[in-house]
């Protein structure tokens, strides 16, 4: 880590440092996290220029900071995921208008590379009416640029079961080749990144309907990707001794998040999930006290790679580094940035009794505006420790203004409007668990 990096953690663990659990305080602290995580210098929490590595290494020193302890020497569970990134220079030109990266388009990050200009052939909506008249489209557009406007299709569903097809029939017929696809969005639609553990045969590029006018009908591309095969990463874990140290309480949450997208931009996933790991440490900090000594041995579980498949917490599933039967309870926190309008509990009708123990002190306390139930769902770090009969929650925020996948995400733009309660309604909840 460079010195302008450890100046900022020295002055980040000043922050961390101040005694007690005033409100202030404990805001000061999540905000403080948020900043750091979201900053350019953790490069999105992804994986070009190992802003994974980064981020896990201020997390650790967070853990080492309020006195965690690790499990077997290290904070780190390492492992090797399969990982495509766009690196280096980005560069998209329509009809001699230079967009901008993560503004006006995104490349879908299974991208290939490519340069070059190319001339535009448009897909007509009456090619997936059979799979002739499709590999005629196909044909056609060798050597050019292939354009699908989404106001031509009536859903998401139709317009990705036209890509599959199209990809099919350019895996199959090799001679009709076209450079790439573009994929113009609807008004209001925005663009949404994310991983990818593959590498498509020819990149993707979505772009802002706002961002052009008229057909496109000269396009200039220059995309470089990098694919890893088996990428180096890891998993952030301590612990802190409880009363009872037969059974521990486990709290997680992914601190990974899509990194950069070519030189010029990067999404710096304030709401998902550097607002899940404020919470987290938050919590952390907050039972590190003497005097909040849990009822149980607690450990908290910083999870990479989720935004590429869930593979980090499925990795430590597969390599628990204590009994999975020990566990009482899992929560895991991911898009903790808001709450106007409460919080969603995934899988609170599996585990009613401890659902219902979580609404009644919300209800007793009155912090937030609803505990929402709701049933299973493998959307996030929990999903492995359920199916491995782990009894496991999974809650988010409800409400409020925030982004999710978009360059906007930022830590400026959350507001944290409602993270004290939900803090507080975790912290009560955990700390006197029986």
């Amino acid at each position: 880590m460079n010195t302008k990096a450890s100046l900022l953690l020295i002055l980040f663990f000043g922050i961390a440092l101040f005694p007690g659990t005033a409100n202030a305080q404990q805001q000061d602290y999540a905000r403080a996290i948020l900043n750091e995580l979201c900053s350019p210098q953790m490069h999105g929490r992804g994986y070009v220029n190992k802003g994974d590595s980064i981020a896990s290494e201020f997390i650790a020193e967070a853990y080492k900071n309020l006195g965690l302890k690790s499990y077997e020497g290290s904070y780190f569970q390492k492992f090797q995921v399969p990982v495509n990134s766009i690196v280096g220079k980005l560069r998209l030109v329509v009809n001699g208008q230079e967009l901008r990266p993560g503004v006006d388009y995104i490349v879908h990050p299974s991208s290939p590379s490519l340069k070059g200009t190319f001339e535009t052939q448009y897909f007509i909506k009456r090619g997936l009416k059979s799979p002739g008249s499709l590999l005629g489209e196909i044909m056609h557009s060798h050597g050019k640029v292939m354009v699908l406007e989404r106001n031509r299709f009536k859903s998401k569903k139709e317009i990705n079961d036209a890509l599959n097809k199209v990809q099919h029939y350019l895996r199959v017929q090799k001679e009709y080749e076209m450079e790439a696809f573009v994929v113009v969005k609807r008004m209001g639609e925005k663009l949404l990144w994310t991983g990818s553990q593959i590498v498509s045969p020819r990149p993707m590029i979505e772009i802002d309907a706002h961002a052009i006018e008229g057909r496109i009908k000269e396009i200039s591309i220059e995309v470089e990707n990098k694919f890893f095969p088996s990428y180096n990463t890891q998993n952030v874990i301590g612990f802190l001794e409880g009363k009872d140290a037969s059974k521990t309480v486990v709290v997680t949450g992914h601190y990974d998040h899509l990194g950069r997208m070519g030189d010029k931009s990067y999404f710096p996933g304030a709401s998902d999930n550097a607002s899940g790991i404020a919470m987290l440490l938050s919590l952390a900090k907050h039972f590190s006290l003497a005097e909040n000594k849990p009822p149980f041995n607690m450990a908290f579980m910083c999870f990479s790679a989720e935004e590429i498949g869930i593979l980090g917490s499925k990795f430590y599933t597969e390599n628990p580094l204590f009994p999975m039967d020990d566990i009482k309870l899992l929560l895991n926190l991911d898009i903790m940035g808001t709450g106007d309008d409460g919080i969603q509990v995934v899988n609170g009708t599996i585990y009613k009794e401890e659902f219902d123990r979580l609404v009644s002190l919300n209800e007793e306390k009155s912090y937030l505006a609803q505990v929402k139930i709701r049933g299973e769902r493998c959307n996030s770090d929990h999903c492995y420790f359920h199916e491995k009969g782990v009894p496991s929650f999974f809650s988010y925020t409800l409400g409020g203004k925030s982004e999710y996948h978009h360059v906007d995400d930022t830590a400026e733009s959350l507001t944290l409007s409602k993270f004290e309660d939900v803090f507080k309604l975790f912290r009560d909840y955990l700390g006197s668990m029986e």
